[in-house]
This record gives structure tokens, sequence and C-alpha cells, in this order.
């Protein structure tokens, strides 16, 4: 058995994982606003606090436990989230942190890459040599296959679609840059978006928000259109460097096919690569559980 952690933008879930990459139990805590003024200290023991409580239901020792992963936005290296702009952190020494409570082996790793190393061994790009796993949620993250192995380069963790541009001084991003593709379409960008076209707190929970856009889809019609547009121009971005066979969508986007499918799809079919050829969008199997899983991969 196994420990995957998946830190999101507003949670952190935890989960035991058998060999075969099931889950077998999953608790999950939410991340708010008092949290994030200590973000490091409340991760480390959230984390620790939920594993012994697993390892308690289900009457494990700590020992038997063979390996913990870990999936985390941003950039980390050698067990170091070296900076994940969205949840405020930087430096943090995450795997030494946790190695005083625990001796089984920890490994971190981008939390998108994790997400895609799930697909890719189980879910739908499990087929597919050459593909990319997209992850549209806080930001946009990515991992990228090429004959069936992942791109890992040597110095950081890379593969940072979210902030090739799509527009030149648009919008400012996190990252300090202007026009950055997760700046128009990442789903916390719609959420807001769609929150404030509906006069809705932007404190309430994202689904919360999508379910009450659906009743008044005919009033934010025009956020849809331009999220799905700007959607395919950085999808067609990454078709025109990696020539994927397929690409799989991941993140909250997954649970919201409903309103933005039709879009999307219609604009995907508008949109030019350089060789003529979009490959099969397809969609997450895993959803939110793919960050666990992955991250037992490592």
């Amino acid at each position: 058995m196994k420990i995957g952690i998946d830190i999101g933008g507003s949670h952190i879930a935890i989960g035991l994982v058998d060999e075969k990459g099931n889950i077998v139990i999953k608790k999950e805590k939410n991340i708010n606003s008092i949290d994030r003024k200590n973000i490091d200290k409340v991760i480390e023991e959230t984390i620790a606090r939920t594993i012994n409580e697993i390892l308690k239901d289900k009457n494990i020792k700590a020992e038997d436990i063979e390996a913990i992963g870990i999936a985390c936005p941003g950039t980390s290296k050698n067990g170091v989230v070296i900076k994940a702009e969205n949840l405020g952190i930087y430096d943090f020494h995450i795997v030494d942190k946790l190695q005083r409570y625990f001796s089984a082996p920890i490994k971190l790793a981008n939390d998108a890459k994790c997400a895609g190393l799930c697909e890719k061994k189980y879910g739908a790009l499990r087929d597919y040599k050459d593909a990319i796993f997209m992850c549209l949620g806080t930001g946009i993250g990515s991992a990228v296959f090429m004959n069936g192995k992942m791109l890992v380069p040597k110095r950081y963790s890379g593969m940072e679609i979210g902030h090739t541009l799509i527009k030149k001084d648009g919008l400012n991003c996190n990252c300090g840059r202007k026009g950055c593709f997760e700046v128009y379409a990442s789903m916390k960008r719609l959420r807001d978006k769609i929150a404030e076209r509906l006069n809705l707190s932007a404190d309430l929970n994202g689904e919360i928000i999508f379910e009450l856009a659906k009743r008044d889809k005919d009033k934010i019609d025009d956020l849809l259109e331009e999220f799905a547009e700007n959607l395919a121009e950085g999808i067609t971005n990454i078709v025109n460097i990696f020539e994927p066979e397929a690409i799989c969508i991941g993140g909250s986007y997954a649970y919201h096919t409903d309103i933005l499918g039709e879009k999307v799809d219609n604009a995907l079919k508008k949109a030019k690569t350089y060789n003529g050829e979009m490959p099969p969008i397809l969609l997450a199997q895993f959803h939110n559980d793919s960050g666990i899983i992955g991250s037992t991969l490592l």
C-alpha cells in the first residue's frame, strides 16, 4: 500500500492506494482564507494528522506503508516546493518536514504531472504513446508524454503551458507576465467572471457558482464563448509544438462539459493547426482522484 497526497488550490486530499491503483480510503480538508495565512504549517500538520487517521481507520502500521507521493501545484525540485504562486508557497521543504513523521520514502512532483501519470497508466491516455495531459483548475498545468514516457527536464518540472502567452500585453498573471494562457482559460478565471456577471460572492464554492450559471446561461453565453476560443487558442499552440496523438483534459473542467463542451468543440473545429489536424480531445477518467493515484507512481 502507498499513500497519495494531492494539494490543490482549495483542498488537500489524501488516499491509501493499492497496487492496482485503486483508492481504498480517501480523506479531504478544505483550505480556507485563514489557513492561507500560515499555509506551510497547515499543509504539514494536515497531512501528518490525516495519514495517521487513515492508518488507524484501516488498522495499518506506519512501517507497512511502502511510499508516500505528493502532488503539489507549481515548481518543485529535490523534495522542495520552490514556488506555487496560486497557493502562496515558496521554498517549502515539504519532504523534509514530513520525513520527521514517517520513515517511508517520500516523493514530490507537480500536481499536473502526477495526474498525467495516472491518466497515462490507467485512464484516457493509456493507449497513446505521444500525448498531452492538461489540468484546468486554479491555473493550467500539464504533462507531456513522448514515445510513452513523460518528458522530465533536468532543471525544473517544466511543461508550463499555462504560462505561454496567448495575448501580448494582456492581463496580469501571478507569474509576473502578462497575457498567459491560464489567465484566460483556467476554470478559476471563468468562475470569477461568472460570479462577477451574476453578482455572486466570489467566496462561493465553485460548484455552486457553476450550478447557478446553468440557470442563467443566456446571461453568460458570451463568457463561455470567450473561454472556449481562448482554450482552443492555447491548445492549438500545444498541438503545433508537440504534435500529440491525443490530448486529455482534467481538473474541474471535466465536471462542467454540460455548459462548456459544445462551445469548446466548436472552437476547436475552427482552430487552424500548422499541419491541419487536431488530435482527439479526451476527458480525464479519474477526475479529482488522479493526483492522489498519480503521486504513488512517482
